[in-house]
């Protein structure tokens, strides 16, 4: 590793929008959720996947996990399943020597099916919640407009706690050293859909860099409404971030915001002599 670390590819490439798929709308057809507990071994998904085939059930959207030191992994998707005697097909699955449990919901609210069979939701064993992007944005605004500068402010600590709580978290969780926690924090990032990574410099040396980052969620509902820079709940989370990661005061600014129409926002970042 160069004291200078610049990184445009490992994240910076093509992606697909991801949807988390907790409901299905399906008029004219009956959709179901089911979740599969399976033996964890090779085959299995491909094994069971026949008998959906067979029932001539199409699997619409899901997941499946298995950790690899479990012996038991899940597979839950929701499924259309219009024309198909439900009760053959579930009894057939549990009587499956690599299937160890069946559940499966039916519609229960209008038209919509959901998963209603997995709660709380997890990130690598930490609790984690979702919102609107919508949603959040208005509360976030509607915090600044009512407390002004102190709703900044207000916004700009909270994510100062948030980004040093993230750094003891990657530390703890991947036995990161070094660059590395922001690497993975910038993998992260992108992972929970707060924006796309597009392009990031440290100079560990000088202690000082940027990171450029597209569609970030605090900004892009507000495009080009503003005549400022608009974060600072993130810019405070890298600050928090940056300082626990060198140990060191840093000062961050965002010099572009997607907010004033420029097409990124952008986060420089420099040792600060004093307290932030």
């Amino acid at each position: 590793m160069t004291a200078a670390e610049e990184d445009n590819s490992s994240i910076n490439e093509e992606n697909l929008a991801r949807d988390l798929g907790i409901a299905v709308i399906a008029d004219n057809r009956r959709v179901v959720y089911i979740s599969l507990r399976l033996r964890n071994m090779p085959g299995v998904i491909h094994k069971v996947s026949s008998i959906f085939t067979r029932y001539n059930v199409n699997i619409l959207n899901g997941f499946h996990y298995a950790s690899p030191f479990n012996k038991i992994g899940e597979w839950s998707f929701f499924a259309d399943i219009t024309g198909v005697d439900i009760s053959n097909l579930i009894n057939e699955l549990r009587n499956m020597e690599e299937v160890i449990e069946v559940k499966y919901v039916e519609p229960r609210y209008g038209r919509a099916v959901f998963d209603i069979l997995h709660f709380p939701l997890y990130i690598h064993g930490i609790r984690a919640i979702t919102f609107d992007i919508n949603m959040f944005t208005t509360t976030l605004e509607g915090l600044k407009k009512d407390l002004g500068d102190a709703g900044k402010v207000f916004l700009f600590r909270m994510g100062i706690e948030g980004g040093k709580l993230c750094y003891e978290s990657i530390k703890r969780l991947y036995g990161a050293s070094g660059i590395e926690p922001f690497q993975i924090a910038l993998a992260i990032i992108q992972g929970f859909g707060w924006g796309k990574v597009i392009k990031y410099k440290i100079d560990r040396e000088n202690l000082e860099g940027y990171l450029r980052i597209g569609d970030l969620f605090e900004c892009i509902p507000v495009k080009g409404l503003k005549k400022k820079p608009n974060s600072f709940y993130f810019k405070g989370l890298m600050q928090g971030f940056l300082c626990k990661a060198f140990n060191t005061q840093i000062h961050v600014k965002e010099t572009k915001c997607v907010a004033k129409n420029d097409p990124y926002c952008e986060f420089r970042f420099k040792r600060a002599y004093f307290k932030p």
